[in-house]
């Protein structure tokens, strides 16, 4: 008996729970900020993602303007990628523009081609920038 008294003697501050709340609190709001940090970088992510497909599709809306021109054109990749960049620059894009062009043989009077736009742009982010080592 006298030994149990003495084990509980020595780790009586264990038991005590005045600060346990603080230290509750101050553990879920860190976690707490990291996962705002993190969904903060993630939905400016995707506001980027959508503002370039924007500009995907306003270049797909374009492409009527300029069909016959390409169409009719001794060097269609060349002048697709033109317009292109010129529609995308104009709307103030900074970012690296690459146009890929496939034509199949031309029969008479009708030409087939597909043009595929790839837009990137760098994004620095503003939580992780903390962590990165």
């Amino acid at each position: 008996m006298k030994c149990k008294t003495r084990w509980k003697k020595k780790f009586a501050c264990f038991g005590r729970e005045d600060g346990n709340i603080l230290l509750l609190f101050a553990g879920s709001l860190t976690v707490l900020i990291f996962f705002i940090g993190i969904s903060m970088d993630l939905g400016l992510i995707y506001l980027k993602r959508n503002a370039l497909m924007n500009l995907c599709q306003l270049v797909k809306e374009d492409r009527f303007t300029f069909q016959d021109s390409i169409r009719y054109s001794n060097n269609p990749g060349k002048d697709s990628f033109t317009m292109i960049e010129d529609a995308i620059r104009r709307n103030h894009f900074d970012g690296t523009v690459k146009v890929y062009f496939k034509e199949d043989i031309p029969e008479t009077n009708y030409r087939y081609y597909k043009i595929r736009t790839q837009l990137s742009e760098e994004y620095s982010y503003t939580f992780f920038k903390d962590f990165r080592s």
